[in-house]
């Protein structure tokens, strides 16, 4: 791994500096995490941890998730420690539990398979959150997200957060 003391510096001192994406470039190659990644764990616990108080404060959306996604990684979160980020990319892969099929799904108010709602207590206090921080975009966003989506093919209909991939 070759990231800088630079990088991690730039990185600490702001949550929206581009050193974030050479860290995240560096460490994590497509999902798989390079070998020297765990090194930089007792790095990214401390950095996290000083941006908690300050997750109302974000200065974007994007960030905002970046941070929450961390947070409920050091919370031991597995499965949103991992797949928050799917609100800044806008859509979510998910299996259809019923007939097996595999769809990408577009995380917008204009898609017609996904009724908004909150699932469960973590998608309601996200959602409160992103608001009480004024990322009302995020908040929409992870409406669809913890929504209930219909499979087009079986018309089957189900929680989407619970089926993510």
């Amino acid at each position: 791994m070759t990231i800088d003391a630079h990088d991690l510096d730039a990185a600490t001192a702001d949550p929206e500096s581009p050193a974030w994406s050479r860290i995240w470039g560096e460490s994590c190659r497509q999902g798989t995490c390079t070998p020297g990644s765990p090194a930089l764990l007792p790095w990214l616990a401390r950095t996290s941890a000083g941006f908690r108080e300050g997750l109302s404060g974000a200065p974007s959306g994007t960030t905002w998730v970046y941070l929450r996604q961390a947070v409920l990684g050091f919370d031991g979160d597995e499965v949103w420690g991992r797949s928050l980020d799917r609100v800044n990319d806008g859509g979510a892969d998910a299996v259809f539990p019923e007939c097996d099929d595999e769809l990408l799904l577009e995380l917008t108010s204009d898609n017609p398979l996904i009724t908004p709602g909150l699932s469960s207590p973590l998608a309601v206090r996200l959602h409160d959150e992103a608001v009480s921080a004024g990322h009302d975009a995020v908040a929409t966003t992870l409406t669809h997200l913890f929504g209930q989506v219909t499979c087009p093919g079986c018309d089957a209909t189900f929680d989407l957060a619970d089926h993510v991939v």
